[in-house]
């Protein structure tokens, strides 16, 4: 019986300590590093690569969230280098792609997937994007929009509250980064959210924004750009 209970006992633990590890390591590698290096994202990536790039053009990165933002309701010379599912290391092929050009602005919204996925946040990542951009493309203005809010339901691989927290804290370090390399933060997270979580009316699934959400993004956007939609 003894012997038994032993082996129960050593069975759960290595259970727990192989659900931990995939959780805190395997789960978040696979959907931001391993994502970022696959045939599928590295083709769309290619596509979005031949979309002309004009003096004229306000370039937006990010990622579903940004697929489905209506850009030219912001600026007419919009184009978009967006891709679901998109994380921060996707900064460095587009730091690279925009070596040879000079839109007249870039709007960056990444790093929630970072969060959600257990990554986290990682300002060394926009920093590193920021430092390459001021000295490779000094005639381009950039800005840098805060993370939206979530509202999402607790499930195994997700935590709201904790998520709830690090996206307030992603946005102090954002803010944090424009105000010292003198770029302009778009705090967008201010008008969608009610006590630290995205308001029903704005959300389709506690995470994408419906149009009246998006309004709250091309509002803010145009405020303070000051783009003619």
């Amino acid at each position: 019986m003894n012997k038994n209970f032993k082996l129960i006992f050593y069975a759960i633990v290595i259970l727990i300590i192989s659900v931990l590890t995939y959780v805190m390591f395997f789960r978040p590698f696979y959907l931001t590093t391993v994502y970022i290096h696959s045939e599928k994202y590295l083709r769309m990536a290619e596509g979005l690569k031949e979309i002309e790039i004009k003096d004229s053009s306000v370039l937006f990165i990010g990622n579903s969230l940004m697929v489905d933002f209506k850009t030219s309701s912001s600026s007419e010379n919009a184009v978009k280098w967006a891709i679901r599912g998109d994380v921060l290391s996707g900064l460095q092929w587009r730091l690279e792609a925009l070596k040879d050009k000079n839109p007249q602005a870039i709007i960056i919204n990444l790093g929630i997937n970072d969060i959600i996925n257990g990554f986290g946040f990682s300002p060394e990542k926009l920093e590193h994007f920021i430092l390459n951009f001021k000295e490779s493309l000094p005639r381009s203005e950039l800005y840098i929009m805060s993370l939206s809010p979530e509202s999402l339901s607790p499930g195994t691989f997700t935590s709201p509250k904790k998520i709830a927290f690090e996206i307030k804290e992603a946005n102090k370090q954002i803010e944090n980064l424009c105000s010292t390399y003198s770029l302009t933060f778009i705090d967008v997270y201010s008008g969608l959210e009610s006590n630290g979580k995205l308001i029903s009316d704005y959300t389709t699934d506690g995470l994408h924004l419906t149009q009246e959400g998006y309004n709250v993004w091309e509002k803010e956007i145009i405020k303070t750009i000051g783009l003619t939609p």
